[in-house]
């Protein structure tokens, strides 16, 4: 029984970048790959040993990198369960989760695609029959040889569809999880719907019973395999990892009514998910139509608009991963933000400063070289996506605060700063939501650039934000930031500005 159709419906659950999503469409038609393992079984007719040799070093590659792959399924495990629990208190996922997942997320794929290439190189040995071999002119292959090839094809299917089950099955629990994996974030390269994608494909009932089928053929080939497993200890590796695999144990009793069930109850949570981001849409749009248009209304310029002295003297003090936070109570936008602080940037560092910190030829920085050489330092969250900007554009307020994070190693900053940047080229989040990862606010911005800091939320309309006055709370609530200045009315505030914050925000110190 040929395992094309598995693959189609296993490696195509796991892979989730656009690079591994090409590569299986090449894996559906799998000419290349039938090409790389029948060039393998060719050499048979001259050096069989040499065969056994390839075989062997593969399934030793093949059980470090399963090794490795279970690992990060448990510690993702740990974080959906961890996530879970989030949820269940109607609690926010914090900054620092959010970015958990999304790095096991990728950690995750680069794990699974050297399996999946692993299956896909390997599925011609069960067509490896004698008749088959005599057709193409090829003398037969040593059993133990062909056994070997096709367990370790069984093998990476099942380490596959276990990675299915154990993560992506698990995520498809729960609405507010699901609809968090399937945002994307283009940060860290993950496409939108991926996890919708993959599980389509596993709940195909043509996939699910050729994986039944697969190990029914398994269960009546056991005297061989047990024969094998005597003989050679990668034989009895493979074996133990698919006998020991969750996806043996589950779907070769499962029946096709159980199959069809939860390939329904599937469908069901898809289209109630589709409703509910129409719903988003939707309201995303009006917010979006609404903020741009009264984005436009601006009464008069800022009062420290064009105010190079005080530019200059930012720019001498401004220090790599500062937090900005300004007023423009001459915009439209800014009084219907909740607060007295409307707007949360960052700044990122001049080229001087990110070459000090080992941070210039970074790859997330790279792409930005230009726009920091041109003075375009302020990275912020606008309606037009987040961008970097100078401090010139920035300064079109009338209030400004600086907020430093203390104690702050250099490697605590630059682990800030790649955060930072990873956020540019998102689009602007007209729902507000932090715990969309894929299109963020000005706030976000911050929330994500110190995902370590127990951030004050609120929820609004169904969803949790934090406003630009939840940031500026934590430079009198705790320890973790300082004003380091503070202009109010375009004068700077010299005293007491722990206090004359507390009064702007409404909190008591």
């Amino acid at each position: 029984m040929r395992t094309s159709v598995l693959i189609v419906g296993i490696c195509s659950l796991i892979l989730i970048s656009s690079c591994a999503q090409k590569h299986i469409q090449t894996v559906k038609s799998s000419p290349e790959n039938e090409a790389v393992c029948w060039r393998l079984i060719s050499m048979n007719a001259a050096e069989p040993q040499v065969i056994e040799q390839i075989l062997d070093r593969e399934v030793d590659d093949f059980q470090g990198r399963v090794e490795q792959l279970l690992v990060s399924t448990e510690e993702s495990i740990d974080t959906l369960e961890h996530l879970k629990t989030l949820i269940s208190q109607n609690a926010p996922i914090p900054p620092a989760v959010l970015e958990t997942i999304n790095q096991r997320m990728k950690q995750d794929l680069a794990l699974v695609e050297p399996i999946a290439e692993t299956l896909a190189q390997n599925i011609c040995w069960r067509d490896a029959t004698d008749h088959h071999l005599q057709t193409r002119s090829l003398p037969p292959l040593i059993q133990q040889t062909r056994f070997k090839g096709i367990l370790l094809e069984l093998a990476a299917s099942v380490t596959l569809y276990d990675m299915y089950l154990n993560v992506i099955a698990t995520v498809n629990e729960g609405e507010r999880l699901r609809t968090f994996a399937n945002q994307g974030d283009s940060g860290y390269g993950i496409e939108k719907n991926r996890v919708a994608e993959i599980t389509e494909r596993f709940v195909d009932l043509e996939n699910l019973g050729a994986v039944r089928a697969m190990f029914l053929q398994y269960d009546a080939e056991q005297d061989a395999i047990a024969g094998f497993r005597k003989q050679d200890e990668r034989i009895a590796y493979l074996d133990i990892l698919i006998r020991s695999s969750r996806a043996y144990r589950e779907l070769s009793s499962v029946t096709s009514t159980q199959l069809l069930a939860y390939q329904q109850s599937i469908q069901a949570h898809t289209v109630r998910d589709n409703l509910n981001e129409i719903n988003t849409l939707v309201t995303g749009g009006l917010s979006k139509s609404f903020g741009n248009l009264v984005g436009r209304v601006e009464e008069r310029k800022g009062i420290l608009y064009g105010d190079a002295e005080l530019e200059a003297y930012l720019a001498s003090i401004l220090e790599p991963g500062d937090v900005l936070l300004e007023k423009t109570p001459f915009r439209l936008t800014d009084r219907l933000i909740p607060g007295f602080w409307g707007h949360a940037a960052i700044w990122v560092g001049t080229q001087a400063e990110l070459k000090e910190l080992e941070m210039w030829d970074h790859q997330r920085v790279r792409h930005y070289q230009h726009q920091i050489m041109n003075g375009q330092l302020v990275a912020e969250a606008l309606r037009e996506g987040t961008v970097l900007n100078t401090l010139a554009h920035f300064m079109n307020i009338d209030d400004l605060v600086v907020l430093r994070r203390k104690n702050f190693s250099q490697n605590d900053r630059r682990k800030a700063l790649i955060r930072t940047f990873r956020q540019l080229g998102k689009p602007y989040d007209f729902n507000f939501n932090v715990e969309t990862t894929d299109r963020i606010v000005c706030s976000q911005l911050v929330y994500m650039t110190y995902p370590d800091i127990a951030w004050p939320t609120e929820y609004i309309a169904g969803r949790y934000t934090i406003s630009p006055d939840n940031i500026a709370a934590k430079s009198i609530e705790d320890d973790l930031f300082e004003i380091v200045t503070l202009v109010r009315d375009g004068v700077i505030i010299s005293q007491d500005t722990t206090n004359v914050m507390a009064l702007l925000i409404g909190a008591e110190k």
